[in-house]
């Protein structure tokens, strides 16, 4: 396998993880945003004496990757310089990198995804006291 096909794999391997962690941060937002519009519509129909409105379909995120340039790579493989080499070498190695700066950052800092909600409650715990039921929502 020349160098090329190989850095191209690597860079399709971490294209993909990257994608796949992605996806899942996307999904959250996606259900807490489906989950606010059901309870706003159940509130609307409830004022307006209306019986609750039935659950619509979800929606989902499909997952669809642009990887087209990794097959235009393979294609020019034996005409590439090697500037064009160590370009694809960097772009492997800078996604491959950010995706484990993303993984140790949330590590190391939980409270960065934390929403305002869950740092208030763990900023009282911390003290020593409970946050009211109704400030809870």
């Amino acid at each position: 396998m020349s160098r090329v096909r190989g850095l191209a794999s690597t860079l399709l391997k971490e294209l993909q993880e990257t994608s796949k962690h992605t996806l899942k941060d996307q999904q959250k937002v996606l259900q807490k945003r489906n989950e606010a519009m059901a309870a706003y519509r159940k509130i609307q129909a409830s004022r307006e004496g209306k019986s609750e409105p039935q659950v619509e379909d979800q929606q989902h995120l499909n997952p669809i990757a642009d990887i087209s340039f990794i097959d235009h790579i393979l294609q020019k493989e034996h005409s590439l310089d090697p500037k064009d080499e160590l370009h694809v070498e960097n772009l492997a190695t800078f996604v491959a990198n950010h995706r484990e700066y993303c993984i140790l950052l949330e590590r190391y800092n939980p409270g960065i995804s934390m929403t305002q909600e869950n740092k208030v409650r763990k900023t009282a715990r911390r003290v020593g006291l409970e946050v009211p039921e109704d400030v809870k929502s």
